[in-house]
């Protein structure tokens, strides 16, 4: 029997699957008080990657459930916040008749992760931070002794059918407005709870941004449009030297889904080919990328008109 199961038996463990915790990095992170951005700061991709909180969680050691918090003080007016966890993610383009090209390739979900954004007034926040997540759940004994709770969590995510308490899911931002009129002055909590990690490393990254008035005109502010282009370069922490050296070309991954032309990007950095070096060169339309050994380029152009390519940030900023 044993010999027939030596035969046939599974010969893959699964242990790859299981986060494990990476020495340096917290499972329950504190990001302190942040400060809201402008919306005129939101134009530059540097100003926008010096004025977003940046971090990166592992596995807890000993919690449960991981996360990270951070605060802001309240003025009585309105707040976008937004959290984007590493990295980009797309449905592939399985249509054989006619196919997206931009689309056409693969994501790789293994470096992607996710986080559940919730915020309310820290009053009422119930978990401990750099401890334990917790949530705004408060609950009372009504007038017949009945137990009945009440969430505060100001955070109304909907999801594509109109139903509340949704998430975005894996590497896709999370974003909510909250109208402090009848807080000013007050203290707010931001929870952002982790629901998974990258498969790659068991380390999720993330930028966290607090961004004064409604979350409409956001993209428009920024010069993007897409949600996951606002915080930029969110996968390397701007301190975090290893991780600049462990996510070296995301840079150059985010540039191209920020133009569209992730296909372009995952020929050259997928498939690279010593023995046909023009395997590693693609280009199209105004953009191009180039892998040299371990390094890929960005071309100097944009596929969008009246822009420019700032090389510094691998990303298309205003003529």
């Amino acid at each position: 029997m044993l010999f027939l199961l030596s035969i046939f038996g599974c010969d893959r463990s699964g242990e790859e699957y299981v986060p494990k915790s990476v020495d340096g990095y917290e499972g329950v992170a504190v990001l302190g008080e942040v400060t809201a951005i402008a919306r005129d700061d939101l134009a530059l991709y540097d100003d926008r990657r010096d004025l977003i909180s940046y971090s990166t969680l592992t596995l807890p050691r000993e919690q449960l459930f991981g996360g990270a918090t951070a605060t802001f003080v309240a003025d009585g007016g309105t707040y976008c916040v937004l959290v984007d966890p590493e990295a980009v993610t797309w449905n592939q383009s399985v249509d054989f008749e006619t196919p997206s090209e931009i689309y056409i390739k693969k994501d790789n979900t293994s470096d992607d992760g996710d986080l559940d954004l919730s915020v309310g007034l820290s009053a009422n926040y119930t978990g401990t931070p750099g401890y334990q997540m917790g949530n705004f759940e408060q609950a009372y004994e009504d007038s017949l002794g009945a137990q009945v709770t009440v969430n505060t969590n100001e955070c109304a995510l909907v999801g594509s059918r109109g139903q509340t308490g949704a998430h975005s899911g894996r590497a896709t931002p999370e974003f909510c407005e909250i109208d402090t009129t009848l807080h000013p002055g007050r203290e707010y909590t931001i929870a952002m709870d982790t629901w998974s990690l990258p498969l790659d490393d068991d380390l999720l990254s993330f930028g966290l941004a607090v961004i004064e008035g409604s979350c409409d005109g956001v993209q428009d502010a920024a010069r993007v449009t897409d949600w996951e282009c606002v915080i930029p370069g969110e996968s390397c922490p701007p301190d975090d030297a290893d991780c600049n050296a462990r996510e070296g070309s995301f840079a150059a991954m985010e540039y191209a889904y920020c133009n569209l032309v992730q296909n372009v990007f995952c020929d050259c950095a997928l498939n690279p080919s010593e023995d046909n070096p023009s395997c590693n060169t693609c280009t199209t339309g105004s953009i191009g990328f180039a892998l040299v050994g371990d390094e890929l380029t960005v071309s100097p152009l944009c596929a969008s008109e009246g822009f420019v390519a700032d090389l510094n940030a691998n990303l298309c900023a205003a003529d």
